[in-house]
Parts: structure tokens; C-alpha cells; sequence
């Protein structure tokens, strides 16, 4: 796998403020998952739409990487069907099928499938809405079963109403991700996410990502085609 593609899709997966006090701790045992819960519930149901992400990614001076970059990527899902490409290039594609997840390389003119186990790590990285194989409790596992999982308050933006939740989690099971996150009460689809990335108290970098110009209409099913004769699979116990 080329490590470079495994980059991008790392970083791809990219008004007036209402704000309320952090539940207690009594509230958030008897409501808050169940609250957040009910919002991305939503995503079941959601109808086919293209949008637009931006996911910045800021490091602090002397890590070794820019200090800052973003990627615009172009989006587009239809129920279990998922493509992102970002802005002004292929290198890099994502398309989800039912039968597999392809990462599509200019060069090689091709695509790799991952395998089994790393569509699911995958899923649940992109956050991607649900379907039949993956519900909304699995894919978003990380911060329904957070103990400090948090709503922290209400935002509109760009005139969509969401809750923000905050909670923590540890991917690797090392390290630590601080995520905030901005939810659209009406869709249950992402509109902002900012995670802080720490290693032994020493902040790696922070990645924001927006989620915008979306639009909900008929998506033709040829946008999600693999060429069969284009497709390298990757073996069943290949680890990154």
C-alpha cells in the first residue's frame, strides 16, 4: 500500500453561538448518550447528497511536519455507497461499496481493496453514515461508550442548528484524542470537528474539519463504480 494514500485518506478523513452549561454527571449517566444517540439515528435514514469538507491540520512549531495544510475534498453518499476525491486531483479517491473499500492511485491507474478488518477501521475513522453490514452504534462505538462523553452546547452554522458534544478517546490505545464535535440536529451528519491529537501530555498537532455546501439529490450509481480490471486486492493479513 502506498504509504502516501494512507496519508491522504488520514487527513481527508475534512452564527451566533447558543451556548448552555456541561451537564452534571447525574444528567449525563441518564441522558446524554441516549440524546446523541437520537440525533445520529437520523443518519438511517438520510437521503442521497453531495457536500464539500476542508480538514486543517495545525502542528506546533518544531514537530518536523508544517506547521499547517489543509485538503478540500468533494463528497458524495448514497446509502451504503461513499466516494470522496479530493478538489483538483484522483489521487487518493475513496469509494465505498458493499462488497469492499477502494483507495484509487493516479499512477498505478488503479485501485487497492483493503481488507475486511481494515473497512471497518476505516467506517469508523470516516464516520461514514450507516448501512445494513454497519449501524450507527458501531460506527460511532468511540463516543457513544465514552465516559466523558459531553453536550456542551448548541451553534448554528451557516444557519443549520447542532448540538456540540465533546468526549475523549485513545484509537491506538496509546496517545489521546480530544474531540469536539458539531453535530446537525436536523440530519445527524457532521458539519465540524476539531481533534487534538496528545502523546504522553505533548500535543501532536490539531485537525479542524468542516463539512459544507451540502446538497440532497439523486447521485447516479456510475459516480461509485470500481473497473473490475483496475482492482489490487490486498491480502487478508496485511497490517499497515
Amino acid at each position: 500500500m502506498n504509504p502516501k494514500l494512507l496519508g491522504i485518506a488520514s487527513l481527508m478523513l475534512g452564527g451566533v453561538v447558543l451556548w448552555s452549561s456541561p451537564v452534571t454527571q447525574a444528567e449525563q449517566e441518564g441522558g446524554t448518550r441516549a440524546q446523541v444517540l437520537a440525533i445520529l439515528k437520523k443518519l438511517e435514514t438520510i437521503e442521497p447528497f453531495r457536500c464539500t469538507s476542508v480538514a486543517t491540520v495545525i502542528r506546533p512549531e518544531g514537530k518536523g511536519a508544517p506547521p499547517l495544510r489543509s485538503v478540500s475534498t468533494q463528497i458524495w453518499q448514497k446509502g451504503p455507497y461513499f466516494r470522496s476525491e479530493p478538489v483538483g486531483s484522483k489521487e487518493g479517491m475513496l469509494i465505498n461499496r458493499p462488497e469492499g473499500f477502494f483507495i484509487y492511485s493516479e499512477a498505478e491507474n488503479g485501485y487497492t481493496q483493503t481488507p475486511d478488518f481494515a473497512k471497518e477501521a476505516i467506517l469508523q475513522g470516516f464516520k461514514l453514515p450507516p448501512n445494513n453490514a454497519t449501524g450507527v452504534e458501531r460506527i460511532w462505538a468511540d463516543a457513544l461508550e465514552s465516559p466523558d462523553l459531553q453536550i456542551i452546547g448548541t451553534e448554528a452554522i451557516d444557519g443549520k442548528e447542532a448540538t456540540v458534544i465533546s468526549y475523549t478517546t485513545s484509537p491506538l490505545g496509546v496517545g489521546r484524542d480530544d474531540i469536539k464535535l458539531w453535530l446537525w440536529n436536523e440530519k445527524g451528519l457532521m458539519l465540524k470537528e476539531e481533534k487534538t491529537t496528545s502523546m504522553n501530555d505533548n500535543v501532536i498537532g490539531t485537525e479542524i474539519t468542516e463539512w459544507k455546501d451540502f446538497v440532497f439529490e439523486e447521485i447516479p450509481d456510475s459516480l461509485f463504480e470500481v473497473p473490475q480490471d483496475q482492482i489490487q486486492k490486498l491480502p487478508e493479513d496485511w497490517h499497515p
